[in-house]
């Protein structure tokens, strides 16, 4: 194995080049997290839950999505028309995602 700085010879699984010092880099990459689906979004929703579900998919304000969306119809003229195609093609979110945990019955 070759270390990726000053190319010298080094021992096979080596994280740092015992000559330069650089650190080497992982031989398998770190395995990716689990995608989450996009989905409207129960907790946020004013017609359809698209923005919310939007914003929580991507981790921005709702608002600020709500906003840009507004944008869009009003100057783009197609948020409309992509509104209503995403409300009818995104599934809504489970019932039980944000549901709250029951109290203990004593």
């Amino acid at each position: 194995m070759n270390c990726y700085n000053c190319q010298k010879d080094i021992l096979e699984g080596s994280r740092y080049c015992y000559h330069c010092g650089a650190a080497q880099k992982p031989l398998t990459p770190p395995p990716a997290a689990p995608a989450k689906p996009l989905r409207r979004s129960r907790r946020h929703k004013v017609i359809g839950g698209v923005c919310g579900g939007f914003a929580e998919y991507f981790n921005l304000d709702v608002a600020l999505v709500r906003v840009i969306w507004l944008l869009i119809a009003l100057f783009g003229g197609g948020g409309i028309i992509a509104y209503i195609i995403c409300w009818l093609v995104i599934p809504l979110e489970e019932e039980h995602a944000h549901a709250a945990v029951p109290a203990p019955q004593s």
